[in-house]
């Protein structure tokens, strides 16, 4: 667990999102799923969360780290937990608060393990060569 004790001092955890570009210098054209062999040819391939991913998300919502700044880990949301309402809260701070749930007994609403203030960095570039 990460911050002061929520029992104690509910408070914030400052936290940092560092996007990864991933840059290979070999894709991947073809598996074999008996042999488990993968067949590469050289190319450059690059994953950059910052940019709209065509291949698997659809617009506007294809941008993986507008997402995650628009997503239940960073704004408050009505969650549920196996039929369970633990509030409205950011993602990890209900999931901590249903881990806790007979615990806290009458105090729920004063539990808290909230992410904040919540900085965006550019992005760390990381680029494998061949071999």
């Amino acid at each position: 667990m990460l911050g002061r004790d929520p029992f104690d001092s509910p408070g914030s955890v400052p936290t940092t999102f560092v996007p990864l570009v991933i840059v290979t210098s070999m894709a991947s054209v073809s598996f074999n799923p008996k042999s488990r062999m993968v067949t590469t040819r050289p190319g450059i391939t690059a994953f950059d969360p910052s940019m709209a991913d065509t291949a698997c998300l659809a617009a506007p919502n294809n941008v993986p780290t507008k997402l995650v700044q628009a997503s239940s880990i960073l704004n408050p949301a009505t969650l549920d937990f196996g039929g369970t309402i633990v509030g409205r809260t950011q993602y990890t701070d209900a999931f901590q608060r249903g881990n806790f749930w007979k615990v806290l007994g009458f105090d729920r609403n004063l539990y808290h393990a909230l992410l904040g203030p919540v900085r965006f960095l550019g992005p760390l570039v990381i680029h494998f060569p061949p071999g």
